[in-house]
């Protein structure tokens, strides 16, 4: 079959001194057309120039642009010069392949970044954080940056009190005390690491810090806006450490019960698509698996206990503490603690971290006292779960630690240990040695600062701020669902929450440093007081293995999603459960009571499950407040326990605390099997308000978080206009309706004056509010309202404490508009999302909150204070050169507001810390310049992986921005460009026939001076030269001279060199010879009737042209890579040629093109023509002197006789008649007398 099929694209061009290769000769002597990869292998620049050359190249494209025709070969000598290591004559230019493919693939970059269309730049929406000057600093001088803040405030990384925000100051403030020039290197470093170049050290600590929030979210909007699940296998670039992963998020979904590679066996394939990238790029051997491929996985299983650095760096053994054995816990995880123990204590005094453990030598590395008798050490999966736990008590209790002498690499000879400075965690050294320099005072004096109890300038004198709250979430929830490092991107500012105040009155008195904060101290909510109830167990309690199950019920307490009969009066359930009455959160003292009867009270209500109650013959909750009293009690109790000195273990108290371990262990495993069971049952997507601060800790961060995924990106703006608002209460009419679980009560959404409590237990709106079938028009109708965020009658703006509560109210409508959209309504406590009213009124009511946010923001900005530093740019380009003295108004006021942290890095703020920039950096020991950073990222060797990488990221990167510029720089030069006779061609004719094509893009029907936009050229012909051949003999090919001109043929109008190149196809096959079309007759005689001379080439590629291959403008391919097969059927066709001329490579299609494939309705195109040709044979033609010959001689084909329905089609067609092959051959002339030749060959 002969597949044809047409094309609206043009056509690739092959350079002159590209042959054929030796290999693409057939047997039969027929050449092999060349593919177009043989051909992009020596032409396009992205292939033959490296990442330093395209650079070099790049800084010369502006002039390029503004460049003349007439001046351009001048220019492209010198960029030659440039590059090329040796001095050119030009003269007598090299004539090495190398200098002409050089030489060729610079003009076709130049062309190709003149052009100026390009493909369309990446979505914003796939892209993270963009690379700065600001943020590049950061890295360069990570660990002075650290150190500065350590000096100003004390603080390490990780410190709790808010490392994060104080190392964002500094890092502002080292930023602008570099000098002019260092900040100018590190603009041109983010702009190369922008497109693809930042280190392999920055990459991978990305990876493992924000990849799993990233791709989650990118499944999450392939699941929302397309319905489908995607399932992402991840293989790292050839040089990253990180393992190949499987991402898929339908299990957290409900999807799926378990995650699905324990389902589909995707490991082998993982394991395959991973060697094979590395295989290519020559970085690994096939055996090299990572760790997580490894089959082995029991040993690899994370555990619940942890080792701290503080148990190993500084020594040679691992210190194992008694108080942290857990007997139930540790039997559980035998298997992979042994496995962590033994390498960890291994790899300890080499100079590797992962080091294989020595199972077969372990006996000759440690001491005896670290092994047990008649149990030798081997593989944890081989020594059984038993055995493991027996070690690790044997290690835990007795020895308290493990040590080894010698360590050893697989397969080698035992080492002794290396010195604590060459050791794999040096760098972590100095935090756990004293220097032998004395630590400055003002870092001492930071060091003890604690600062709690200070009265922030936004809070009135009179109130304290609490310890609990804001300032500790972490402490309660998993640290693994913290979302404060992903919500700092989105530039939010963090406002004070009112409930971390507490009144400040003659009761601070009575506290003792013993007492620390009393119940009646803690703010009224969950969060606050789980966080007090942690650190009370944590410093008076008993070890953790004990209080395990109570500190696991006040965790769930805190995260408890909203249940009916959630908010039940205290006092009522009080008189259910038999609370007593000094029990409560408003108690003064942290004690609990001192003698034996009251303290028996307590016991009977501690101890009778009071979570719950009977009411109507079944069981009630017996509400929220209830059940933190209970948590108190028992809180109180094991203080006063433990300093009676109370045991850990048996069920024996001591002396008025009768309760024991054993019986108090087991009501905490009751309270802690209730609460997860009204967890599972009343389960809803999302993190409530009332545990925002398991998220984050800022009250404007949690609304941020529920916001993050809104498509028309106008929530985030509001809400950081929000936040400036003065801080106020809540103003009337707006009031928090507390939740009440009877449907006929009032409910904030459908009050209009009501807004939710930041205790609120559900991450959406009231359960009953589903089912209300007015609710979309209450809604849409309070969106309307004009004095939500705005007082009209005053003409100011309201307070912020209003704008947030108005702000969650749409927020949490916005959650459970995504939650119908996504579908979470397979979650226990969603059910009624699948038959909500607002189902069919989603997105509807989107585009309203949109609308709504969009109008707030243009109502509300001009009423609020302008930032410092938003009138305006302080430095442009140069001007940042002269403002290294930093002036006093730059210094911070108390008074400053929130700043902008997007346009740091190009004008310095109004407004920085004070604390930092009282600072020196002399003071600072920095490790090195940014030159000397620049110089060593850059020496470091690349693989050709990695240069292929770069330059396709850089491609991508530079292509939108260079298509900008190219516009603005030709609109400029051609405005001055005096006509030039000659260099512009008259347009080609439009085209009348044919399928429907597309209108042209504006950058078409712009004026264009550039010889590469041109219109298109004539059609191509192809010349066609029949040899006669002797009967059953093949002639050896070889090269065709070109015969003289013909008499007559005119010179015709001068015309530019070399403007289109024609190829000659030379045919000596059966195939080739006998069967051509009719219009390729005709193409002859009109080829050589015309008025132009045309180089003729040979099939070696050689051209009969004497010009220079390296002077002029001219284009040194020819506009297709092969001549199709000619057939009768041509006229029907178009067969199909792809366009390379000016393409560096695969990325460079035209947009227009690209958006027509990506459409969901692509233009039409000429449908697919499959032709099946006739068996060719030989021609012959009788030697009758009356037939005519050239043009009108008749076709001479061996067919059956035509029918005269046929006769007339070729009659109307004005086509020569057929003779029939009957009527040939009968003079008995000789044939070769007879055949018609070419008039070249009957001349040579």
């Amino acid at each position: 079959m002969l597949l044809r099929f047409s094309s609206t694209t043009a056509a690739c061009t092959l350079p002159p001194t590209i042959s054929p290769r030796p290999s693409s000769v057939e047997s039969m002597g027929r050449p092999k057309a060349l593919t177009y990869g043989d051909i992009a292998e020596t032409v396009l620049p992205s292939v033959i120039f490296t990442i330093d050359t395209l650079n070099v190249l790049a800084q010369a494209v502006d002039s390029y642009v503004q460049l003349a025709p007439r001046d351009r070969r001048l220019f492209f000598q010198e960029q030659m010069a440039n590059i090329w290591p040796q001095p050119i004559d030009w003269g007598s230019p090299p004539k090495t392949e190398d200098f002409k493919a050089q030489w060729s693939a610079l003009r076709r970059y130049f062309k190709e970044q003149g052009r100026i269309r390009g493909p369309p730049a990446l979505p914003e929406q796939l892209s993270t954080r963009k690379w700065t000057g600001l943020r590049v600093c950061g890295v360069v001088y990570r660990d002075s940056i650290d150190e500065m803040v350590f000096l100003g405030t004390g603080m390490k990384p990780g410190d709790p009190r808010g490392y994060l925000g104080q190392r964002i100051k500094c890092r502002t403030v080292f930023y602008w005390k570099l000098s002019p020039s260092d900040r100018r290197q590190l603009v041109e470093m983010a702009e190369e690491w922008q497109s693809g170049s930042a280190p392999v050290e920055q990459k991978i600590e990305a990876y493992y810090r924000r990849f799993q929030a990233w791709i989650r979210n990118v499944h999450m909007v392939g699941l929302r806006e397309f319905g489908q699940h995607l399932v992402t296998m991840s293989i790292p670039e050839p040089g990253l450490t990180n393992p190949p992963r499987l991402f898929e998020f339908m299990h957290e979904l409900k999807i799926l019960d378990k995650p699905l590679v324990k389902v589909v066996p995707v490991g082998d394939t993982l394991a395959n698509i991973y060697l094979e990238v590395n295989h290519a790029a020559g970085r690994i051997e096939g055996a090299a698996l990572p760790a997580v491929l490894n089959r082995k996985s029991r040993l690899k299983r994370k555990t619940t206990w942890s080792m701290s650095e503080a148990s190993f760096v500084g020594h040679d053994e691992i210190v194992l503490k008694e108080e942290e054995f857990d007997e139930e816990l540790f039997y559980k995880e035998a298997i992979s603690m042994v496995y962590l123990i033994v390498r960890m204590a291994h790899s300890n005094i080499s100079r590797y971290r992962d080091l294989d453990p020595p199972w077969s030598t372990f006996e000759d590395l440690v001491d005896k006292e670290y092994l047990l008798p008649d149990l030798p050490m081997c593989i944890p999966t081989s020594l059984r779960q038993p055995n493991c736990f027996k070690y690790l008590k044997h290690w835990f209790t007795v020895t308290k630690g493990l040590k080894f002498t010698r360590w050893q690499r697989k397969n080698s000879l035992p080492m002794p240990p290396v010195p604590l400075e060459e050791r794999w965690w040096s760098d972590s050294l100095p935090d756990y040695v004293p220097p032998e320099e004395a630590v400055p005072a003002p870092a001492i004096a930071a060091m003890n600062y604690v600062p709690v109890l200070l009265p922030p300038v936004h809070l009135d004198p009179g109130v304290l701020t609490s310890p609990y709250g804001s300032a500790g979430g972490h402490l309660v929830h998993d640290e693994a669902v913290r979302e404060q490092e992903a919500i700092d991107m989105l530039e939010v500012p963090a406002v004070p929450d009112p409930e971390d105040a507490r009144p400040h009155g003659e009761e601070e008195e009575e506290r003792s440093d013993e007492d620390s904060v009393p119940p009646y101290l803690v703010p009224a909510n969950s969060e606050a007081r789980a966080q007090w109830c942690a650190e009370r167990l944590q410093r008076y309690g008993l070890p953790s293995r004990s209080t395990r199950r109570l500190r696991g019920g006040i965790r769930q307490l805190a995260e408890l999603p909203m249940i009916p009969n959630a908010s039940y009066p205290l006092t009522a359930a009080a008189k259910s459960t038999g609370l007593p009455v000094d029990l409560s959160w408003t108690r003064r003292t942290a004690s609990p009571p001192q003698t034996e009867e009251e303290l028996n009270v307590w016991l009977v209500f501690l101890r009778g499950s009071p979570w719950c109650f009977s009411r109507n013959g079944r069981d009630v909750f017996a509400g929220t407040e209830l059940v933190w009293a209970f948590v108190l009690g028992w809180v109180l109790y094991l203080q006063g326990y433990t300093a009676a000195g109370g045991s850990s273990q048996g069920d024996t108290g001591v002396g008025i605390y009768s309760v024991g371990c054993a019986g108090f262990s087991k009501v905490f495993g009751a309270f802690e099997a209730a609460l997860s069971a009204y967890g599972e049952t009343f389960e809803y997507p999302g993190w409530p308000p009332s545990a925002k601060y398991a998220l984050v800790s800022s009250r404007s961060h949690y609304l941020a978080y529920l916001v993050r995924n809104e498509e028309q990106d106008v929530l985030l703006p509001l809400l950081r206009l929000v936040t400036r608002m003065d801080d106020a209460p809540l103003e009337p009419p707006f009031e928090v309706i507390p939740h009440s679980s009877s449907t006929a009560a009032p409910s904030w959404i459908t009050n209009p004056q009501g807004v939710p409590s930041w205790q609120w237990q559900r991450c959406g709106l009231p359960p009953a509010s589903h089912g209300l079938p007015q609710l979309p028009d209450l809604i849409l109708t309070w969106l309307r309202r004009p004095d939500l965020l705005v007082n009209p009658g005053e003409g100011k703006a309201r307070s912020r404490e209003t704008g947030l509560a108005i702000f969650l109210k749409v927020a949490l409508l916005f959650s459970d508009l995504e939650n119908i959209d996504d579908g979470n309504w397979t979650y226990a406590g969603a059910a009624g999302l699948e038959h909500s009213c607002l189902r069919s009124y989603t997105r509807r009511l989107k585009m309203a909150i949109s609308d709504w946010a969009n109008e707030e923001a243009l109502r509300l900005e001009p009423l609020l204070p302008p930032l410092a530093g938003d009138e305006g740019d302080l430095q442009d380009g140069g001007e940042e050169d002269q403002a290294s003295p930093l002036p006093d108004e730059f210094r911070r006021s108390p008074s400053a507001g929130p700043v902008k942290r997007q346009s740091v890095s190009h004008a310095m703020p109004a407004h920085m810390d004070e604390t930092f920039m009282e600072m020196d950096l002399d003071d600072l020991d920095l490790p090195h310049s940014v030159q000397e950073y620049r110089a060593e990222i850059d020496a470091q060797p690349r693989t050709a992986v990695q240069e292929l990488t770069r330059k396709g990221l850089q491609g991508i990167a530079e292509l939108e921005g260079r298509k900008k510029l190219n516009k603005a720089l030709r609109a400029g030069a051609t405005q001055n460009l005096a006509p030039v006779s000659g260099l512009k061609r008259k347009p080609a004719p439009q085209r009348t026939e044919g399928g429907w094509l597309p209108m042209p893009s504006q950058d078409a029907l712009s004026l264009q001076s550039d010889d590469e936009d041109r219109p298109p050229r004539k059609k191509r012909r192809t010349m066609v030269i029949k040899r006669p051949r002797e009967e059953n003999q093949t002639k050896p090919r070889g090269p065709v001279r070109r015969g003289p001109k013909i008499p007559g043929r005119g010179r015709g109008k001068p015309r530019r060199r070399k403007t289109v190149q024609k190829r000659l196809t030379v045919t000596g096959d059966d195939e080739d010879e006998d069967e051509q079309a009719d219009e390729d007759e005709h193409a002859s005689d009109a080829e050589e009737s015309s008025g132009d001379s045309e180089p003729v080439r040979s099939v070696g590629g050689n051209c009969d042209d004497a010009s220079s291959t390296y002077g002029g403008d001219e284009d040194e391919m020819p506009s297709t890579i092969s001549a199709p097969r000619r057939s009768r059927f041509d006229e029907f066709i178009t067969p199909v040629v792809f366009e390379a001329e000016g393409c560096s490579s695969s990325m460079d299609v035209d947009s227009d093109e690209m958006g027509s494939a990506l459409s969901v309705r692509p233009p039409q195109h000429r449908r697919l023509a499959f032709v099946e040709p006739e068996r060719p044979v030989l021609l012959s033609l009788a030697g009758r002197s009356a037939l005519p010959r050239g043009r009108d001689a008749p076709l001479v084909r061996p067919r059956p006789k035509m029918t005269e329905r046929s006769k007339a089609l070729r009659a109307a067609r004005g086509l020569p008649p057929v003779i029939e092959q009957s009527e040939t051959n009968v003079s008995g002339a000789p044939l070769s007398d007879s055949l018609r030749r070419s008039r070249r060959l009957q001349a040579s």
